[in-house]
Parts: C-alpha cells; sequence; structure tokens
C-alpha cells in the first residue's frame, strides 16, 4: 500500500504534466478545438437558414389559405377583407424575414474575415 501512496504523491508533486495537459486544452489540442468567431456566425447562418426554411413553409399555406377564402367568398365583403389582409401581412412577413436575412448575411461577412 504505500508504494502506491507514493506513487500518487510524486504524481501530484510533478505539475509540468498538469501544465502541459492545460496547455494543450486550451490550444485545441485535446479534442477541443478553440471557439472562434467564425464557428459562432456558421452556426448562427446554419440556425437561421434552418429557420428560413420553415418559414416559407407556413408562407406558402398563407398565401394558399388567403387565396381559399378569396375564392370562396362569393362577394361577401368581410371575406374579402380578411383575405386582403391576410395576404398583406403574409407579404409584410415575407420581406421582414429577407431583410433580417440580409442583415444576417451582412453581418456574419463583416466578422467572417480571414487571419481573425
Amino acid at each position: 500500500m504505500l508504494p502506491l501512496i507514493e506513487k500518487v504523491s510524486a504524481d501530484a508533486a510533478d505539475t509540468s504534466s498538469l501544465d502541459k495537459n492545460l496547455s494543450q486544452l486550451v490550444s485545441g489540442g485535446l479534442g477541443n478545438p478553440k471557439l472562434d468567431l467564425n464557428d459562432v456566425a456558421r452556426t448562427i447562418t446554419n440556425i437561421s437558414d434552418f429557420f428560413v426554411k420553415n418559414v416559407m413553409w407556413v408562407v406558402l399555406a398563407m398565401v394558399i389559405y388567403s387565396s381559399f377564402v378569396y375564392l370562396t367568398s362569393y362577394g361577401d365583403e368581410s371575406k374579402i377583407e380578411t383575405a386582403k389582409k391576410t395576404m398583406i401581412w403574409t407579404v409584410v412577413g415575407v420581406f421582414i424575414i429577407a431583410f433580417s436575412k440580409i442583415i444576417l448575411m451582412i453581418l456574419t461577412n463583416a466578422f467572417n474575415r480571414p487571419g481573425h
């Protein structure tokens, strides 16, 4: 039992291996790459792409719904007005999504510089 205690105390006293492991961890040498701004930008871009693709299905559904309400209104002014408002707000939503995507692309390109 005594040799085991001596080995543990000797390993504990050797801080050079601990320093070496810590420096490898910080530099990404142990399989944990450093997180840089490019990775963050890429992740945000992937999330926004996923969001935009799924929202476009909602836009398609709203256009179809608005068209259906308009076609089945049979001259009822309240249904025609509902269909128009639905279509207008759908188009407004598309513009908001498009502008947010453009702003995100501008910011990503601004921060995604080589060498940084």
